[in-house]
């Protein structure tokens, strides 16, 4: 009788392993995924940062663009 019990009680144990054994691989896929988004924005922003560091002044034009654009665009 003990055994049967011992029997069932390894089954329930090995299924539930599967069962994180799967959710491992999807946690894991999900912190690949925002690990690489975190790298990639990373990447850009020093890229927009030294931009604006060593040409500020496009910075400035773009702005004053937008104006005469908003400008036009009102009359």
């Amino acid at each position: 009788m003990s055994k049967n019990l011992f029997i069932r009680q390894l089954d329930a144990m090995e299924s539930k392993t599967l069962i994180d054994a799967s959710q491992s691989k999807a946690i894991l896929k999900i912190t690949a995924v925002l690990v690489f988004a975190f790298g990639v924005s990373l990447i850009f922003k020093d890229n927009i940062l030294s931009v604006l560091r060593h040409h500020p002044q496009e910075l400035t034009v773009s702005h004053k663009n937008m104006q005469a654009v908003k400008i036009a665009t009102a009359e």
